[in-house]
């Protein structure tokens, strides 16, 4: 199994894990909450089937419906832009989700914070950019994975994050950070 398959099975099993039990009382009122669940399982099976895209698209639209689902819904969409190559992107939906939980939200959050990180640091190397900004991306990787790996061990079962903070850690050091 290759460490990019792990993460995406790591990661995917950390959010299937947070599923929507209901959508009760999201989205409106009435009528509408069947309306916000069809959309839920209709972004949901965009990024089951690789529509990573698409998904997005229609996780970005629920989120101003979503009340208390919108962290669920926002990690699920930082999935879908980190599995579609968008890193910086999903870094940056992942760290609003991060920043206002302290529990398993935090975990699977932290997750694909550093996964995005290292890789945006991997593109930068490999156009031969060992800068502040690239030290920068590993840097926040190195803090994520450590942060994840100390409060939520149970959720890297595989150690494809134990394994991604240890190339990480190999980086800084051949850069000397």
């Amino acid at each position: 199994m290759t460490p990019k398959f792990r993460l995406s099975f790591a990661v995917a099993a950390m959010v299937s894990g947070m599923t929507l039990a209901s959508c009760s009382g999201v989205g409106g009122s009435g009528g509408s909450d069947r309306g916000f669940q069809a959309s839920y399982f209709s972004a949901r099976s965009a990024l089951e089937a690789g529509n990573y895209d698409s998904a997005v698209t229609r996780y970005d639209r629920m989120l101003t419906e979503a009340g208390p689902l919108e962290s669920r819904l926002r990690l699920e969409m930082a999935h879908a832009l980190l599995r579609s190559d968008r890193y910086a992107e999903a870094s940056e939906q992942a760290r609003q989700v991060a920043s206002s939980h302290e529990d398993n939200r935090r975990a699977a959050a932290l997750s694909v914070v550093g996964t995005a990180e290292h890789r945006l640091a991997q593109e930068a190397m490999s156009r031969n950019d060992f800068g502040p900004a690239t030290v920068a991306h590993l840097q926040r990787a190195q803090a994520a994975f450590a942060e994840l790996l100390k409060t939520a061990p149970d959720l890297d079962p595989l150690g494809s994050m134990a394994e991604r903070k240890a190339m990480v850690d190999a980086s800084l050091k051949r850069l000397g950070a």
